[in-house]
């Protein structure tokens, strides 16, 4: 597979993640409340670019591959709003977004540890998230019963970043 680097997202950019929603029920699952379908681009830069959040691509031979968040959270790095091409998933594209934006904290606050919110229903983001190591935690704030609460410490982090130099 083709090596891949995180880029931040620029906004004239990320007005194309409507592509890969196709619908309200996409939209939901990806953004949370108050993304609406079809996408209204202003409204949708307002919400994803929140104070204190960044975004980034992860790109693969000029090719935004994946798309993910990195924000001061629950006094924590959170990882939020990822989000794999439809026609890229299955490639291990976001073990590899997960490792980078690790790798992105890490550089940023090493003490810090991380968390990230993950719908019940979607099997194929928990089986990410736990082959990684993030584990089942209480929900910092009320408790969401449609989202589990997911976090891995810094050393953790780190190991995984240095085991897995090649993928970040």
């Amino acid at each position: 597979m083709a090596s891949v680097q995180l880029r931040p997202a620029l906004p004239e950019q990320v007005v194309n993640l409507g592509n890969w929603l196709p619908d309200q029920q996409a939209m939901d699952l990806w953004g949370g409340p108050g993304f609406s379908y079809p996408l209204r681009p202003l409204a949708f830069l307002q919400q994803v670019y929140l104070p204190e959040t960044q975004s980034y691509w992860l790109m693969q031979q000029q090719q935004a591959v994946a798309f993910g968040q990195l924000c001061d959270r629950f006094d924590r790095h959170h990882l939020a709003r990822l989000l794999v091409a439809p026609s890229k998933r299955s490639q291990g594209l976001g073990k590899k977004l997960i490792l980078a934006l690790l790798q992105l904290g890490l550089n940023e606050q090493k003490e810090k540890d991380f968390s990230l919110f993950v719908h019940r229903h979607n099997q194929r983001a928990l089986n990410c998230y736990q082959s990684l190591g993030f584990q089942f935690t209480t929900q910092p704030d009320i408790e969401n019963p449609s989202l589990y609460f997911m976090t891995m410490g810094q050393t953790e982090a780190r190991q995984l970043v240095e085991l897995h130099h090649d993928l970040a």
